[in-house]
This record gives structure tokens, C-alpha cells and sequence, in this order.
């Protein structure tokens, strides 16, 4: 499966909605009835680039960027249901409806980041008597801490006991879990690689050894987060603002 090529009717399913126009990037060709993000302020086809920026719209028309970010602009449909072709993550109608959907094309969903390669698309609404997925997109939802709700947290595979590692995001929302009996101070290093402004990383620790676990910014600012003290079960949770992640005192699930 590919981006699209040339435009399709968006497929809206029911009633609602809103229409809002953004900036299209540079030179950017954005296909009518594509699934559009807004990397850096600026719209092109939601897998069109290694950033994996939320899904925001639909495109309700074709448009080519300008000289210049913001030249041109693009009418977008959002916070409604629409449906698309199933990828190769196809849902079914076993699929818990809500769960997050990921754009593997800007016109194919499906319920696998691919170890957080995937922009969110939205989530589940349904499928179609035809195998084809309806998914709610919404600019604010994809952006909005109902993750709390536990449906959008990607959880890394277990940390281990060891004196220093690094781990990188899996999702928009991740979480490691430090669960083995710690037997030294441990130091979690938080990665940079495949991380987007707007990327949670969450550290929890089960273990009540007598060991400190120590939450590292893996950015450019480097410094400790936040160390979680020996003897007691803890998190430590931690947002990238493009550059560095810094400590989120956001409450846990």
C-alpha cells in the first residue's frame, strides 16, 4: 500500500464534524480525502515524512504547497468519523471500539504503531460490512490526555536490572516497567530517537529494593529528571519538547 496519488471523495460516516484551514508545507502535494498532519506548523500527507505527527483532518481537496510554508492552504474535515481501507494491521470487529487506529498510509489504518513508527490516525469506530474501518479523526482528541484512559499507552518491553540503559519511545505515550528485584542503583536514560514534541515516556518501578532508580534526559540539556528513592514503588513520567525530556507531573493511571 502507498500514499495516495491522485485524489478521492472523503467518506464521512453519519453526522457532525467541522471544517477548519491550515498551512500546507512548502512544495507539498496534499491529496483530496488523505489523512493530513501538521508537523512544525505546517500540513502534508500524515506518512509522507519520518516525523510522526498526529493525524489532524481529511483533506477535503487537493492543494499544492507554495514557495514557502503557509503560502497555500487547506480546507480540512475533522472531529467526526470517516471511514478507510483496512491496512495491514486490520482491525475487526473483536477490536475494543476506541482503540487507537495508526496511519500506515495516508489512506490505509491500523492498530499497530510499528514499534512507534506510525502517527496516531484516531480511533476505532466500527468496520464495514465491506472490511473497511470507520475511525473517529480529531485534532483535539489526538492531542488531549485522555491517554490517561490507558487505550493510547504503548508499554516497552520491561526494563531490566541493570546500572545503565536507554530506552526510546514506542508510541505517543510510552511506559516501561522496572518490575525484576533490583539488586544496584539503577540509571533509565531517556532516548531521543523517533521522539516528537508532545511524546510521553513513563518509568514505573515495582521493585522495593533497597536501590535508587535514577530517570535521565537523553537530550541535548542532558540531567537527571527525577530519582525515584530505594526501598519504594514509584514513577516517573517525562514529556520531549523537541529537544529534551523534562519531568510531567501529569497523575498516573
Amino acid at each position: 500500500m502507498s500514499n495516495l496519488t491522485a485524489g478521492i471523495p472523503p467518506q464521512p460516516f453519519g453526522k457532525g464534524g467541522r471544517k477548519v484551514t491550515l498551512p500546507v508545507k512548502a512544495t507539498t502535494q496534499i491529496w483530496q480525502g488523505g489523512m493530513v498532519a501538521q508537523p512544525s506548523g505546517a500540513c502534508r500527507p500524515a506518512t509522507s515524512g519520518s516525523e510522526t505527527s498526529p493525524v489532524v483532518g481529511v483533506a477535503e481537496h487537493d492543494e499544492l504547497g507554495g514557495a514557502s510554508d503557509g503560502t497555500k492552504r487547506i480546507s480540512l474535515l475533522t472531529d467526526q468519523i470517516f471511514v478507510f481501507n483496512a491496512g495491514s494491521s486490520a482491525p475487526t470487529d473483536a477490536t475494543l471500539f476506541g482503540s487507537p487506529l495508526f496511519a500506515e498510509t495516508d489512506n490505509t489504518v491500523g492498530t499497530s504503531s510499528s514499534a512507534g513508527t506510525l502517527p496516531l490516525a484516531g480511533y476505532f469506530a466500527g468496520m464495514e460490512d465491506d472490511g473497511k474501518v470507520r475511525i473517529f479523526i480529531g485534532a483535539i482528541s489526538n492531542f488531549s490526555p485522555i491517554a490517561d484512559s490507558g487505550l493510547l499507552w504503548t508499554t516497552g518491553a520491561n526494563l531490566a536490572d541493570t546500572a545503565t540503559q536507554t530506552v526510546n519511545r514506542a508510541g505517543v505515550y510510552t511506559r516501561f516497567l522496572l518490575t525484576s528485584t533490583m539488586t544496584q542503583d539503577d540509571t533509565v536514560t531517556l532516548g531521543t530517537t523517533g521522539a516528537i514534541a508532545g511524546d510521553i515516556i513513563r518509568i514505573n518501578r515495582n521493585s522495593t529494593s533497597a536501590h535508587t532508580l535514577a530517570v535521565v534526559n537523553g537530550g541535548t540539556g542532558a540531567g537527571t529528571i527525577a530519582t525515584l528513592p530505594n526501598s519504594k514503588v514509584g514513577f516517573v513520567q517525562a514529556y520531549f519538547d523537541g529537544t529534551d525530556w523534562k519531568y510531567d507531573g501529569s497523575t498516573p493511571n
